[in-house]
């Protein structure tokens, strides 16, 4: 019981009366009369072994009410966890006596089989999902990190892979899916550019060369530039410029059309 008090006293309810949260019933009251009179137990068991402080209770507080007394109606996390899952708030902000603060070992708990991208093992979850941010919708994607939470770690990082300049404009996880694929393959930018291999000489390079959008297309940049043309083409046949590769190829029936009439001359 003194180590509950302790961290009581500490806690940002010390000036709250226990049973304002701890609330039992008369049934319950006089189970722990009695047990403390028989049993004269010297700790409490773990949680009273079931959920001692029901969600209704912590709303009366941290839903309406006094504004200084911080609220979940406008909380991403809390709208899918507590409200979209109806998870207890006990289960995460009650992993320890009286300290309500959930730390990053939380989440793991139900989250232990989500698998972090390569080099981001040991950071915070909420370093990229935003538990307060506004709930999902028209201005705000909830708990799904924006582009702007992207880039604020790995622009500074390595500023050549972000031109100001460059198209790409769209949320990164259009593209990327840190825990499950992060870098994407040809087969994620033919999902958008199906219609590729019929623009200039691209299927030329993809079925007969076997080259992959990556092996030509920088990353975030994607325009091929003509100095990088006289690098990265050159590797493989003279240099070329780079609008040349864009020009229309006549089709298979176009061609015959025209030897047809070269041939009647």
């Amino acid at each position: 019981m003194q180590a509950a008090y302790d961290t009581w006293s500490h806690s940002a309810h010390k000036d709250i009366e226990c049973h304002t949260c701890h609330r039992a019933s008369i049934a319950d009251q006089n189970r722990y009369l009695l047990t403390m009179l028989i049993k004269r137990p010297k700790e409490i068991p773990a949680r009273h072994g079931r959920v001692i402080v029901p969600r209704s209770v912590c709303l009366e507080c941290h839903w309406d009410g006094d504004p200084k007394i911080a609220k979940v109606n406008a909380s991403a996390g809390h709208n899918q966890h507590a409200f979209i899952q109806n998870i207890q708030c006990t289960t995460c902000h009650a992993q320890q006596v009286h300290r309500f603060m959930p730390d990053s070992r939380v989440c793991a708990n139900c989250h232990a089989e989500t698998v972090k991208a390569r080099g981001m093992e040991n950071h915070d979850c909420q370093l990229c999902h935003h538990w307060k941010a506004e709930p999902a919708g028209s201005k705000s994607l909830g708990l799904m990190p924006a582009r702007e939470t992207c880039l604020g770690c790995h622009q500074p990082a390595r500023p050549a892979l972000f031109p100001s300049g460059a198209p790409m404009t769209f949320q990164c996880s259009t593209c990327h899916q840190p825990h499950r694929q992060p870098l994407p393959t040809a087969k994620d930018c033919l999902k958008c550019h199906a219609a590729v291999a019929r623009v200039g000489r691209h299927r030329v390079h993809m079925t007969e060369a076997g080259l992959t959008c990556g092996d030509c297309h920088r990353p975030h940049a994607w325009k091929i530039t003509e100095a990088q043309a006289k690098v990265d083409c050159a590797r493989c046949h003279d240099y070329r410029p780079p609008e040349s590769f864009i020009a229309e190829i006549p089709g298979a029936a176009a061609l015959t059309a025209h030897a047809m009439a070269l041939g009647s001359r």
